[in-house]
């Protein structure tokens, strides 16, 4: 279904008013749209499917709910009734609309969203320090084989010319270090890892 095209059921519109009946339960259900955004690793296409999911076996499954809070919209001003779960018929209710609703809670940056992209930034460039410093090992232990009398001086001076800044240890690793250090193949650069953009809404 196209974006924009906000044609509702009836008993669609009944599942998402019972399930913003108070602000504990839509809050719950924000929190669960973030969660599942999550786990689904940023695909706004599969998070509406899980939590659609999730919705659907809440609502076709749950019992009466208790009143709203204090907060309500529900509150009628002569206390507070029970929100009855609606009676609805599953096939007609479009679930991925309701999900989509919740899931806006996730279209805009949140911390989790933020510390799972710093995670996935700090993991990326642990790996790429380490596979440039077993670069500039392998680059020593290359020179050396054909130079096995150059001093580190030498080898620092020559290696500089190819852009490499090669540091004492390295050359000491290098004298020390078998010169395969991914046997069987070439070692190879790290990929930086796709980050997580906010949830991309199909109707709102």
């Amino acid at each position: 279904m196209a974006k924009g095209d906000r044609t509702t059921s009836s008993q669609s519109e009944q599942v998402l008013h019972w399930l913003c009946r108070d602000f504990d339960t839509t809050e719950k259900w924000k929190r669960a749209a973030r969660s599942v955004f999550l786990k689904t690793l940023g695909d706004s296409v599969l998070a509406r499917y899980y939590l659609a999911d999730d919705i659907r076996q809440e609502v076709t499954g749950a019992a009466e709910s208790p009143p709203p809070s204090v907060n309500s919209p529900e509150e009628d001003g002569f206390g507070l009734q029970a929100v009855a779960r609606p009676k609805v018929a599953s096939p007609y209710v479009n679930w991925i609309w309701v999900a989509d609703y919740f899931l806006l809670a996730a279209a805009n940056a949140w911390d989790e969203l933020d510390e799972e992209n710093q995670k996935r930034r700090d993991a990326y460039r642990r790996a790429f320090d380490g596979w440039e410093a077993r670069k500039k090992v392998s680059a020593v232990r290359t020179y050396l084989e054909g130079h096995p009398e150059a001093d580190d001086e030498e080898v620092k001076r020559e290696l500089k010319k190819s852009g490499s800044e090669i540091a004492n240890i390295q050359i000491s690793l290098a004298r020390k270090t078998p010169y395969d250090t991914c046997p069987g193949k070439a070692e190879l650069e790290p990929e930086p890892p796709p980050y997580l953009a906010p949830y991309q809404s199909l109707y709102f």
